[in-house]
């Protein structure tokens, strides 16, 4: 439930109060894929496979957009509830 919302507020407004840092490769790429209508495609519990992932990632969340691109961000727990976004990858366009 939570990686939906960090989803939906990175989506928004390229941050979430739920992550410890967005960093500014992340919220640059967020800003050219949510400049269309930019959804929450799907949450995965676990990593990316090889090579993308290390298996080190509790879950991904899934943005896609009207044209068609896709990023996979790969989260895990940190303290107090939030998460630690270890990387992100663009699976298409």
């Amino acid at each position: 439930m939570k990686s939906h919302q960090i989803g939906e507020d990175l989506i928004a407004s390229k941050d979430s109060k739920l992550v410890v840092r967005v960093g500014d490769g992340l919220r640059g790429k967020l800003s050219e894929y949510t400049a269309g209508h930019a959804k929450v495609a799907d949450v995965r519990v676990g990593d990316e496979p090889p090579p993308i992932g290390d298996g080190t990632a509790s879950n991904c969340v899934i943005l896609s957009n009207d044209a068609g691109g896709v990023i996979s961000i790969r989260l895990s727990p940190a303290d107090d509830g939030k998460f630690h976004i270890l990387g992100f990858v663009t699976l298409s366009k």
